[in-house]
C-alpha cells in the first residue's frame, strides 16, 4: 500500500484525473500475499476513494485467482467509456474474427 500512496497516487492525480469521464481503476495484483503482509481490502478501498478511482479490484497474478473477473471488469469499463465517447475509432466492421 505504501507504493500506491507514494508513487501511483501522484501519477493518477497528475495524468489521469484531468477528464472526469475517463474511468480510473485501482488494481491490486498480490491478493495471495494478503495474509502474509496483513493487508485488508478496506484499506485498499479507502486509498482508491482518496485517489478518486471509479473502481477497485484485486487478483493474484501469481495464482490466477480472480484474474478472469478482473479482465471482465476492465473490458466492461472500456466498453462503457467507448459508448460515452461515440463508439470506437474505426468506420464499421473492418475487423473480422477467424
Amino acid at each position: 500500500m505504501r507504493n500506491v500512496r507514494e508513487r501511483w497516487k501522484h501519477l493518477v492525480e497528475t495524468h489521469f484525473n484531468y477528464h472526469e469521464s475517463m474511468p480510473v481503476m485501482l488494481l491490486g495484483l498480490k491478493r495471495d500475499l494478503r495474509t502474509v503482509e496483513n493487508v485488508h481490502p478496506q484499506e485498499a478501498l479507502r486509498i482508491a476513494a482518496e485517489m478518486r478511482c471509479d473502481r477497485y479490484a484485486e487478483c493474484s497474478a501469481l495464482t490466477g485467482e480472480l484474474c478472469a473477473e478482473v479482465f471482465e471488469d476492465i473490458v466492461k469499463m472500456a466498453v462503457e467509456t467507448t459508448k460515452q465517447f461515440g463508439g470506437g475509432k474505426t468506420d464499421g466492421p473492418s475487423c473480422r474474427v477467424m
